[in-house]
């Protein structure tokens, strides 16, 4: 069976944490590929500034030119209105029903799953793939009452943590900084021929 990892996020913008995230991933739980999901609107970020969906698509397309197992797929950014887990595994259920999806987030995201839209479906279509050390923090047992409310398969992975963030990116580029070492070089060039996070 086909085993492919999804990696949601804005991606505004995109960085070498998240890609070094997805190769991890890919690495660790043996799949075939990762698909990089950017969201066309997060309910979650509404009150942030960020480029339109088109042009974060674009940009994380840039990411993985040339990157062996990692693509980009455009499900979310075509969806109007906001961007929901649960449509976004049934809809990649329907395109490949054949294949093991395994989403793949943090730690904090798990402690906050219960919350989301449908999550039982969530659950459902996927595996969850944990970034980080079962034990800690309270997730363990997050884990096992998940598994007990909705049949949740949760496995984990350990990755070294890389201190970069999108939100410290895009105030180094408005302050003119250089981010270079932060960025893929595709994302870096992208960035600079559009003029994005700089201020005004």
């Amino acid at each position: 069976m086909k085993k492919t990892g999804i990696l949601g996020g804005t991606f505004n913008p995109i960085h070498n944490g998240h890609l070094k995230l997805a190769d991890t991933a890919r690495s660790e739980l043996s799949l075939d590929e990762v698909l990089l999901m950017p969201n066309g609107f997060s309910y979650f970020k509404a009150d942030i500034s960020m480029p339109d969906a088109v042009t974060r698509y674009e940009m994380t397309k840039e990411a993985v030119r040339d990157r062996q197992g990692l693509s980009v797929s455009d499900i979310e950014t075509r969806r109007p209105g906001p961007s929901y887990t649960f449509e976004t595994l049934e809809e990649l259920k329907k395109l490949e029903p054949g294949t093991h999806l395994f989403y793949i987030t943090g730690a904090d995201t798990l402690l906050a799953m219960d919350t989301w839209m449908k999550p039982e479906l969530i659950f459902k279509y996927c595996t969850v793939a944990v970034t980080g050390r079962k034990g800690s923090e309270g997730v363990e047992a997050e884990a096992s009452r998940l598994e007990n409310k909705y049949g949740a398969h949760i496995v984990f992975f350990e990755m070294d943590p890389v201190d970069i963030s999108s939100s410290e990116i895009r105030r180094m580029i408005s302050e003119g900084q250089d981010v270079s070492g932060m960025l893929p070089e595709g994302v870096f060039n992208f960035i600079n021929e559009k003029g994005l996070y700089r201020t005004a």
